[in-house]
């Protein structure tokens, strides 16, 4: 009777070995590219372009008089914006933070914005280098629930955004923020 309660356990050691490493095959490159994330900055930065990427197609993709949630994060080298239609320019205090020379690039004018903009030049002008990505959009992007009406995200945050698309406007809010450091 020993050797069949041995054979039994070994029998069950096994095929959680085996069940174990099917686990880990299936879920290898995902397990793999959120430690990368975790612990190196340029996967950290590269993260953060897929994550405004996959905000720019979301937001693509709404139908008009649509709203959802979407979770955005940045690294320490970037920060979120939007841009009013009618703004080219912000300074000031806004939710906690005072920015100086917030410029709309170029190509946005006339246009409601969302930039990923280069942190690293905040002395001199946020969102005007050729290294800033910055999508425009027909309808004016606002930001009602921040206190200067542009939308902001700094730098090592992870956001709860919501989104409302209408004809002639996306609204974006952040529900929550969460400061990486």
């Amino acid at each position: 009777m020993d050797n069949k309660g041995e054979i039994g356990t070994l029998g069950s050691v096994l095929l959680g070995l085996v069940v174990f490493a099917i686990f880990v095959i299936l879920f290898w490159p995902t397990f793999k590219s959120m430690v990368s994330v975790l612990f190196s900055e340029e996967d950290e930065n590269k993260s953060t372009n897929v994550f405004y990427e996959r905000l720019i197609n979301e937001i693509n993709k709404m139908s008009i008089g649509s709203k959802n949630e979407f979770l955005f994060s940045t690294s320490e080298d970037y920060v979120l914006v939007a841009f009013q239609k009618d703004k080219d320019s912000f300074s000031g205090f806004c939710d906690g933070a005072t920015y100086f020379n917030v410029n709309k690039p170029a190509k946005c004018k006339d246009k409601g914005c969302i930039c990923l903009c280069d942190a690293g030049v905040v002395e001199y002008s946020l969102c005007d280098t050729k290294d800033d990505i910055c999508n425009s959009f027909e309808q004016n992007v606002i930001s009602p629930k921040f206190s200067c009406e542009t939308f902001i995200i700094g730098t090592s945050t992870a956001a709860n955004l919501e989104i409302k698309k209408q004809k002639e406007i996306i609204e974006i809010n952040a529900l929550s923020t969460k400061n990486l450091n």
